[in-house]
């Protein structure tokens, strides 16, 4: 599993875009802090694969109408996973797709009591690429 940090990069949203997300949806508390991290996985990228991470998702955002085009054989995927104990916490998935990986970054809020939110959804969008993965 990956090493929860504070101020783990966000490679697509500015840190406090992925802290407001996460407040909207899940609320804020006085000891709550943003931890991240992220994975390189072997995943070309492809339209059924991003459909794919797309379902696995609560809620995906849509890039604005302004953001430059990044070609096709890249894609960019920002949404919202269920995760921490019962899936009742959120974490704000980051997927920047090159074609011959996918870097995967997570975001959670968490409190004194870790849950490991964004270790766990980066766990299940890990199984949900499994298929997809070079050489697997």
């Amino acid at each position: 599993m990956s090493r929860e940090t504070r101020g783990y990069p966000s490679p697509v949203l500015a840190d406090e875009q992925v802290r407001e997300i996460l407040v909207d949806w899940v609320g804020t508390f006085s000891a709550a802090r943003v931890l991240g991290c992220g994975r390189t996985l072997p995943v070309p990228f492809s339209a059924e694969a991003k459909a794919t991470v797309e379902e696995t998702l609560k809620h995906v955002f849509v890039p604005p109408e302004d953001s430059e085009p990044i070609g096709e054989d890249r894609g960019v995927v920002v949404g919202l996973i269920g995760s921490g104990f019962l899936s009742l916490n959120a974490a704000v998935i980051q997927i920047d797709w090159h074609p011959d990986r996918a870097e995967v970054t997570a975001h959670a809020l968490e409190g004194l009591i870790r849950q490991r939110t964004s270790s766990k959804a980066l766990a299940k969008i890990e199984s949900a690429l499994l298929p997809f993965a070079r050489g697997g």
